[in-house]
């Protein structure tokens, strides 16, 4: 943390220090790494005190004596809502003490704080419990619970992290941890009253303010006092009071506090309050509640056995797909659709498992559905835009799923309006439906209103990014691009989430050539979702992930991230993620040559019936089996297999990627005249350098055995410069076949210092991948020597550091000409003529060879 950092300069430069912040943000986290930044003589003349604000002024002004005469420097915590003693605030006037603010933790650093408690991972599935969707949360208590829950065997640590595999158990004393944190006992009147308060709001985040007094009069108690408690509560910060058209809505503001108090409740007051939550939600007209009470009243209706009624669970369904929650949107609208909810509620089902990638699900659910619409009925628009998404994913992009899903999916894609019974509208294209004007995405309507616009929107997203899919299958990255911005735009007027957007747009730089920046953006998606609690994004982040990494050439991670994904994505029944991680995931395990593993990935992967679009994935990974234990003959017939596979889908870009490696395995020249032919089809900065290496191993092996040394030379040349090109893109992998390939015509050519040096950068670029040896560098015999002795390193340290010959020859007690003379087999070795060009090599941490992996 940046606030350590400044904490402990200002101490060392002889200045005391309060951290303020919010109660259980990490003030004393902050502290402790303080007193362990600074030395023990420091340390013993630094005055420790926490939550200053709480100082009487008499010793507050001791305090700030004893500081002006120098006898103490003071490290103390302030709460960000309490009023600093004047004594100390005129210190900090002064300049004798710096105020260091602690933000409150963000999702991201909250989970981190309990991975670090665990000593591990949060599984993904258990990050909900713990980790609050918004920032602030009180560290101290939930460090607490997560302990308990340990020592209860609840959270148990399994391979995808540490698992939670039940409840967690109510305690009495988190409970009075919480009410402390709280400042329950504080309150002047009113204790039964406020802790009630505190219990409904953290049960049902967002309740009207009418809703609450309801629930407490039929939880029989008096609410004389209530808005003087609530007053008192959201002054002293532990509410936040929201005006909304409808109602005051409430939440707690410490989001952990609010995950936790819920947990602390034994059975019977839980039932209690969420029974008065029900009776008086369920009173009240449906399109006077708020998100939040929709979720409330449709979740504790099922919990307390009650019948729920069909329109509440729909539009507590479609509340949940506002707010980015799919799992719990499927799990309303399921219910409401057993309860013959209708249309309404199977579209918001089938919406929840498209964005859950369930298209298998939502393929059978709409086919169900299509049967028993009217012509007449207000859902077609949306169902007809949901259905094209489905029957196009499953169709269009080649994937293969189970009857009668797929017969439906292939029927209702030209098809699609007689199937519904629905006519063309006049002008519009054939096949293609006009939607009306209120299914349009514009104003958002109430969740209650029974309004499909949040649906649509979503739908309408959806397709826009599906379709920048199919257009980077193709190589149109610029329509890609404003198909994006076009979902961008949809979404973000409907006020939904834009995640797969967002991962597209990040694949999308991948393709223009920036691959590194792109991994650090998914790697961050990644990130945002576990600390979300979001499973399925992120699988989907994890796969993407690892298909950047592999694109890098560091296959090893790769393959850690697409396990991971694949384990969750099974967990969560989506189909279509497990599918695309397989695949990617047997292609990582080939690079590594790891061909048992490559083995099972293939069958499981053959046991998702993956279709063409993922046979030629299969294909790839076979050709990268083949390649790693050397077998370049059968990669690249396997390769070329993959390519065929891709173009009669029309994917122009994999299908290039694929004869690209065909040529890597040494069949340029086969493939020479297609990878000439796709290039000009595709876009992209990536792909172009891709297309470039493949022509340019064409053109240094058409003449291998009768080229002289003059084009041997160009031949090398031009592989340097793709190999920078390929480096500078980020695909490592890439590069150091390049600059390989060129050492060896650099050695041909008869010039050993330029082959030394290009197989240094062949080797910094392979170190990069993480793994050794990589499958398609050349395979030579006797290579060079270019191992750096202990005493070679010891001096090209210092002369890359700018010492003369001279002072390196004082420094380590040798003559001049004997340190001349291991300079010059450094230069030789390291393919390097000056001191200069010696500062530009990463030297290794220890003598060995520096084109270890060439030989």
């Amino acid at each position: 943390m940046d606030e350590v950092g400044r904490a402990v300069g200002a101490v060392l430069e002889g200045r005391g220090i309060v951290v303020v912040g919010e109660p259980g943000s990490g003030r004393s986290w902050v502290v402790g790494r303080v007193l362990e930044g600074v030395d023990a003589k420091t340390r013993a003349g630094l005055w420790v005190g926490e939550d200053v604000h709480r100082l009487e002024a008499s010793r507050a002004e001791a305090l700030a004596r004893a500081v002006r005469a120098g006898r103490v420097r003071p490290v103390l915590t302030a709460s960000v809502r309490a009023t600093i003693p004047h004594a100390i605030e005129r210190l900090l006037r002064d300049g004798l003490l710096d105020r260091i603010d602690v933000p409150p933790p963000t999702p991201e650093t909250v989970l981190a704080a309990v991975q670090e408690w665990l000593g591990g991972a949060l599984d993904p599935e258990a990050v909900p419990v713990f980790v609050p969707r918004r920032p602030g949360g009180d560290l101290v208590a939930l460090r607490e619970v997560v302990q308990r829950a340990q020592a209860a065997g609840v959270l148990v640590h399994r391979r995808t992290g540490w698992r939670l595999e039940a409840e967690l158990p109510p305690s009495d004393a988190v409970r009075a941890l919480v009410h402390t944190r709280l400042g329950i006992a504080s309150q002047p009147t009113g204790v039964e009253l406020t802790e009630t308060v505190l219990d409904l709001v953290a049960l049902a985040p967002g309740i009207g303010i009418t809703a609450l007094d309801g629930a407490l009069r039929a939880a029989e108690l008096s609410t004389k006092a209530l808005l003087g408690v609530v007053e008192r509560l959201e002054d002293d910060g532990v509410l936040d009071v929201h005006e909304t058209p409808q109602a005051l809505r409430l939440r707690l503001h410490d989001g952990v506090l609010e995950l936790i108090l819920p947990t602390t409740l034994n059975a019977l007051r839980r039932r209690r309050l969420t029974t008065a939550i029900v009776d008086v939600l369920d009173a009240l007209p449906s399109d006077s509640l708020g998100g939040g009470e929709l979720v409330a009243l449709a979740r504790y209706s099922l919990t307390l056995g009650r019948t729920a009624d069909a329109g509440i669970l729909t539009a507590a369904a479609r509340s949940a797909l506002q707010a980015a929650r799919p799992e719990l949107a499927l799990e309303l609208a399921q219910r409401a659709v057993e309860r013959g909810a209708g249309p309404p509620a199977g579209l918001a089902a089938a919406t929840a498992e498209t964005q859950l990638r369930r298209f298998d699900e939502a393929a059978g659910r709409l086919a169900e559905l299509a049967s028993t619409l009217t012509p007449d009925a207000g859902e077609r628009g949306a169902v007809i835009e949901l259905s094209r998404l489905v029957a196009a994913r499953g169709v269009d992009a080649g994937f293969g799923w189970n009857e009668p899903a797929a017969s439906w999916a292939r029927q209702a894609g030209p098809d699609l309006p007689a199937l519904l019974h629905i006519d063309v509208q006049p002008g519009s294209t054939a096949g293609h439906a006009s939607v009306s004007p209120r299914h349009r995405p514009g104003a958002v309507m109430s969740p209650a209103s029974g309004g499909d616009d949040i649906t649509v929107a979503v739908l309408e997203g959806e397709r826009l990014a599906q379709a920048a899919g199919q257009a980077a299958l193709t190589g149109e990255l610029t329509r890609m691009r404003a198909l994006l911005d076009e979902a961008d735009a949809v979404l973000g007027e409907a006020g939904a989430d834009s995640f797969r957007v967002q991962l597209s747009r990040a694949i999308l730089d991948c393709f223009e050539g920036r691959i590194d920046e792109s991994l650090t953006r998914v790697m961050g998606y990644r990130a945002d979702a576990a600390a979300a609690g979001r499973p399925v994004q992120y699988s989907a982040s994890s796969w993407f992930a690892g298909g950047l990494l592999l694109a890098a050439g560091r296959a090893r991670e790769a393959a850690e991230v697409l396990r991971e994904c694949v384990d969750l994505a099974e967990r969560n029944g989506a189909g279509e993620a497990a599918r695309l991680a397989w695949g990617d995931l047997a292609v990582a395990l080939a690079v590594i040559g790891d061909e048992t593993g490559v083995r099972a990935a293939l069958d499981a992967f053959r046991t998702h019936r993956g279709g063409p679009l993922l046979d030629g994935r299969a294909k790839q990974a076979e050709g990268w089996m083949h390649a790693a234990a050397g077998r370049t003959a059968q990669a690249t017939i396997a390769f070329i297999e993959a390519a065929e596979t891709h173009e009669s889908l029309g994917h122009s870009l994999q299908a290039l990627l694929a004869l690209v490696e065909a040529a890597r395995a040494g069949g340029a020249l086969q493939v020479e005249a297609r990878v000439a032919e796709l290039a000009e089809r595709v876009e992209g900065r990536s792909l172009a350098v891709s297309a470039n290496y493949a022509l340019a191993l064409a053109r240094s092996d058409r003449r291998a055995r009768d080229r002289g040394p003059g084009e041997a030379v160009e031949r090398a040349d031009e592989l340097e410069m793709i190999a920078h090109d390929a480096a500078e893109s980020g695909m490592h992998m890439m590069s150091a076949e390049a600059f390989d390939r060129a050492a060896a015509l650099h050695a041909e050519a008869g010039d050993s210092r330029r082959s030394a040096a290009a197989a240094r950068l062949s080797a910094e670029q392979a170190g990069v991948c993480g793994f050794a040896p990589l499958p398609l560098l050349l395979r030579r015999g006797a290579a060079p020597d270019r191992t750096l002795s202990a005493r070679e390193l010891e001096i090209a340290r210092l002369a890359a550091g700018g010492r003369s010959n001279r002072e390196i020859a004082e420094a380590l007690v040798l003559s001049v000409r004997t340190v001349e003379t291991h300079l010059q087999r450094v230069y030789r070795k390291l393919g390097v003529r000056t001191r200069g060009q010696l500062a530009g090599v990463r030297l290794p941490d220890h003598p060995h060879g520096v084109g270890s992996g060439h030989g």
